[in-house]
């Protein structure tokens, strides 16, 4: 397992410019950039030979309206990669601005980035530029907003009637024995 300082020393010297922030939280190592650079920074991960980050392991996103502490944007993209050689995860958190909405997508070095993009994009609105196929995979596609966002009620904007309803399937539970 490297050190957390060993690896954030030379994130920093491949990054240099890009890193706005860096902290540990219980021993994962986790930079700031912001999200314009994430493909170019995703890029060098992957192919680095000396932090060589391989394997994507999540990609969420967070809303910070009236997060407690001042964020530099609204929105975030987070991901974490993890290298099997070193058994060391990296948290990078993307921040994207709330008045453009727009990240690289990184499916072309990641192919498991394409559903994980596709949640956030559903759930937050965060548009993954250059995604092969970038549609809605949990709400409805003429659904018109983003359920995870912080200013969305708790009980919805009484879209709900509209869903489509399924009947259930009784099942005779004795005929199955």
């Amino acid at each position: 397992m490297m050190e957390n300082n060993i690896l954030f020393d030379e994130l920093k010297n491949i990054f240099a410019d890009k890193i706005l922030n860096n902290f540990t939280h219980k021993d994962l190592l986790a930079i700031d950039i912001n999200g314009k650079d994430i493909h170019l920074v995703c890029e060098k991960l992957k192919n680095s030979e000396i932090i060589y980050f391989n394997y994507l392991t999540a990609i969420s996103g967070v809303d910070y309206l009236n997060y407690s502490i001042k964020q530099k944007e609204r929105f975030a993209v987070i991901y974490i990669f993890y290298n099997i050689d070193i058994k060391t995860q990296l948290k990078i958190r993307a921040f994207v601005p709330e008045n453009d909405l727009h990240i690289p997508s990184i499916t072309d070095l990641f192919m498991g980035a394409n559903w994980l993009e596709r949640e956030v994009y559903d759930m937050f609105g965060v548009i993954f530029d250059n995604h092969p196929d970038l549609k809605r995979i949990l709400m409805p596609d003429y659904y018109e907003y983003h359920p995870l966002r912080k200013d969305y009620p708790l009980k919805g904007k009484g879209e709900r009637v509209n869903f489509p309803k399924y009947q259930a399937i009784e099942v005779d539970i004795e005929k199955r024995k």
